[in-house]
């Protein structure tokens, strides 16, 4: 699932090209995905991009008519903004699994602007969405409340930080990183990331910390997302930025995705276990 650097990344690349533009047209092969409540297209056809946004893991697209897209990628799902100059396909890249060029199978929703280019949501399994709010309800529904502060926010300062994980004792630590009610964001990437920077094992509780460890652990999520914010995010499945690039976050990853390799501090090898449902990734020998 694109996390915050992934979207982040996305947000950047697609405010450098459609802020401004007017929406010509939007459709989909899959109503479950677009839903534009009782006002249909007539609200978005005809009106401009007048910015773009993110919270945690969520995009929003708002207009100049006073409402607003709000869009979640969900696990697979893919925006790539395509743009033809001379014949030439500017965004895009085919990437596995289907490996064929946008548009294809997973394009379910394709949104074409006045100036011919096309922003194409892909999504192989289907769960991510595009949804029509009045941008002045944005912050009140119950899908951006659920998200805690973020990293590089006020918000989530070391003290939040220091008193969240004290009032979740017992509960594990793998598991609170990516808990979106206390910090928005993080995903399953970054928490092993950040877990492993601190030393810290991911079969500790929150409860067990020092506060040494826990100021460790928060300058940790801070260092691996600034990294993939860098990198352009990370593409471990289907991500890839809005010209459809892969992010580069993996080829530096220090336990993720690198089961049975040795760790690059120490003689050990990196494990996996499950936790929270989750693959973990970690090394025995470094993060007690």
């Amino acid at each position: 699932m694109p996390e915050l650097p992934e979207v982040e990344t996305i947000r950047r690349g697609l405010s450098s090209e459609i802020v401004g533009l007017k929406i010509k047209s939007i459709a989909t092969n899959e109503p479950k995905m677009l839903q534009l409540g009782d006002v249909g297209t007539k609200a978005v056809v005809g009106a401009q991009v007048k910015d773009i946004r993110r919270r945690a893991k969520i995009l929003l697209i708002d207009l100049d008519n006073g409402f607003s897209l709000l869009i979640h990628l969900k696990l697979t799902g893919q925006l790539i903004y395509q743009n033809i100059e001379g014949g030439k396909i500017i965004g895009d890249s085919p990437v596995p699994p289907l490996n064929k060029p946008t548009p294809n199978a997973t394009t379910h929703i394709t949104i074409t602007f006045d100036n011919a280019t096309h922003l194409f949501f892909n999504d192989l399994r289907k769960f991510g969405y595009v949804k029509l709010f009045s941008t002045k309800e944005i912050e009140n529904l119950k899908v951006m409340q659920e998200f805690g502060p973020e990293p590089f926010t006020p918000g989530f300062s070391l003290e939040y930080f220091r008193e969240g994980l004290k009032k979740r004792g017992r509960t594990n630590v793998k598991v609170l990183l990516l808990d979106q009610s206390f910090i928005g964001g993080i995903g399953n990437i970054y928490a092993n990331e950040a877990l492993y920077e601190a030393r810290i094992s991911p079969l500790r509780s929150a409860v067990s910390l020092s506060d040494n460890e826990v100021k460790k652990l928060y300058s940790a999520i801070m260092e691996v997302l600034e990294r993939g914010l860098k990198a352009g995010g990370a593409s471990d499945q289907t991500y890839v930025n809005a010209f459809g690039e892969k992010g580069r976050f993996m080829e530096t990853a220090k336990v993720y995705g690198r089961l049975n390799q040795s760790c690059k501090e120490c003689s050990g090898n990196v494990k996996r276990i499950t936790l929270g449902g989750r693959g973990t990734f970690y090394c025995p020998s470094c993060q007690k």
